[in-house]
């Protein structure tokens, strides 16, 4: 999926302007932490998983753009662990499978 319906589709999920949806992403490539090569139209390259993972972090970590870098650097290096759990009052954490 090229960065044009990428950014169409993040805004349409989390219900946000597509300007906005634009500026963490510009933010984003700007500090390098997203696929880009400089190419545009059909040659440029398809976003990533881990593209969608680090735009996701930046737009449910910051209260706007200009904190998305600092946040997707902070929480991108957490790592994915099966066996962590944690109870929260009157709830208990989803576990996978």
């Amino acid at each position: 999926m090229k960065a044009a319906q990428f950014n169409q589709l993040i805004a349409t999920i989390f219900a946000l302007p597509l300007a906005t949806v634009i500026v963490y992403t510009r933010a984003l490539k700007e500090a390098g932490l997203l696929t880009s090569t400089g190419a545009r139209g059909r040659a440029a390259p398809d976003m990533t998983a881990l593209d969608a993972a680090r735009v996701v972090i930046a737009i449910l970590s910051t209260e706007g753009p200009s904190q998305a870098v600092e946040r997707v650097i902070r929480f991108g290096t957490l790592r994915y662990s099966p066996h962590y759990r944690t109870y929260v009052r009157a709830h208990e954490t989803i576990e996978p499978d």
